[in-house]
């Protein structure tokens, strides 16, 4: 007792508070983090999103389409030590307003560039259906790879002013998928 009232424990028992005080900042910030994961923002495609980690992002090359420009970027989260895929493909197409596009339009083009991508993945489509999504015209539907042995991808498209948005995740289940759609906004 008389040691404590010395202080001679007192660097012991500062050293320990502080070590306490580090773990729980540390703690606190990555509960934080996970309850409020921050978004990647994708200011030249207008979008933000949460991502699983840092997304390695590929431009496309621009390419005419029947006289319009086409340009684009894929941001994609690939890890393969949990077989998992997220990504979003954000083309732009020069020119072209797709708010004025009726609705049956917008689904004939949206079905078109999913039907493409399960072609490009040598995938069968199943359970496609049309839906809403931020209150714009949207597909849904999963890919079922050709292979067994390569997961399923559910994908979501939709149309946005003058972009075409495709939300992709492979090897995750569907609450998965629809927990990282919701994290999808719009930005300016």
């Amino acid at each position: 007792m008389d040691d404590i009232k010395s202080g001679r424990f007192s660097p012991l028992l500062r050293a320990l508070s502080i070590v306490v005080l580090v773990l729980l900042v540390v703690g606190s910030y990555h509960i934080y983090k996970f309850i409020w994961p921050t978004p990647y923002v994708a200011k030249q495609s207008g979008f933000q999103i949460v991502f699983p980690g840092v997304p390695t992002v590929d431009k496309l090359p621009s390419q005419n389409k029947s006289g319009l420009k086409v340009s684009g970027t894929i941001y994609s989260v690939d890890d393969q030590a949990k077989g998992t895929d997220y990504a979003v493909y954000a083309t732009n197409y020069s020119h072209i307003n797709f708010t004025s596009y009726s609705k049956d339009s917008k689904i004939e083009l949206l079905e078109g560039e999913v039907e493409t991508i399960a072609k490009n993945d040598q995938a069968s489509l199943s359970s496609g259906h049309t839906t809403t999504f931020d209150n714009l015209t949207a597909v849904e539907a999963t890919l079922a790879p050709s292979d067994t042995s390569d997961p399923s991808t559910h994908v979501l498209a939709f149309l946005y002013q003058s972009r075409l948005y495709i939300l992709l995740g492979a090897g995750i289940s569907t609450s998965q998928f629809n927990s990282y759609t919701k994290t999808f906004h719009f930005v300016n």
